[in-house]
């Protein structure tokens, strides 16, 4: 059976999506997760939107292995400290394109906004002056959590030395990379 044909059920592609040149050849995509080493230059496209930009974002990343958490059945303060021991960073530049880095800057602003919100109703509370303004406050707290970790950048999701998966790449840029095999 031959190669040459187009397949009318494939997803159609647009002109970005060519497959990467050889200085991004250690970039690679397994399931929701974008696979790279230390080394590895991201290509000049937006990971949320896979449009071309020149603009990147410095992040360093951080993983921690998921059973440290278990010791915060002995103790909040112990799993912090052995969090912050075991973590291993990863210094990366993310490539935004405008539209999402202002969007970014939009999420910013609105988690600062609940930030102080949630201050004021603590301040309401303790001055006696609204009586339920601690649970306001909480339900505050509770709903910049959510909003923050849902609109994360991206974040290390698994690391197995030299691979790092990378979560937070939306299903535009992971379809313009090759499978991970391994």
């Amino acid at each position: 059976m031959s190669d040459n044909f187009d397949n009318p059920y494939q997803t159609p592609k647009s002109a970005v999506d060519v497959k990467l040149s050889n200085n991004a050849s250690n970039i690679w995509r397994k399931k929701s997760a974008v696979v790279v080493t230390r080394e590895t230059i991201w290509p000049k496209r937006c990971i949320k939107c896979n449009e071309p930009t020149e603009n990147s974002l410095n992040r360093t990343l951080a993983y921690v292995n998921p059973w440290i958490y278990l010791s915060i059945l002995i103790s909040v303060l112990i799993t912090v400290i052995l969090a912050l021991i075991f973590q291993k960073k990863f210094k990366m530049e993310l490539p935004l394109c405008d539209r999402h880095a202002a969007y970014r800057k939009r999420v910013i602003l609105i988690n600062w906004l609940l930030f102080l919100g949630m201050i004021g109703c603590f301040w309401l509370t303790f001055a006696n002056i609204y009586e339920f303004g601690a649970l306001i406050g909480l339900a505050i707290l509770l709903v910049m959590l959510i909003f923050g970790f849902s609109n994360r950048l991206a974040y290390v999701g698994r690391y197995k030395d030299p691979y790092i998966h990378v979560r937070g790449a939306k299903k535009a840029f992971l379809d313009s990379l090759d499978e991970f095999e391994q």
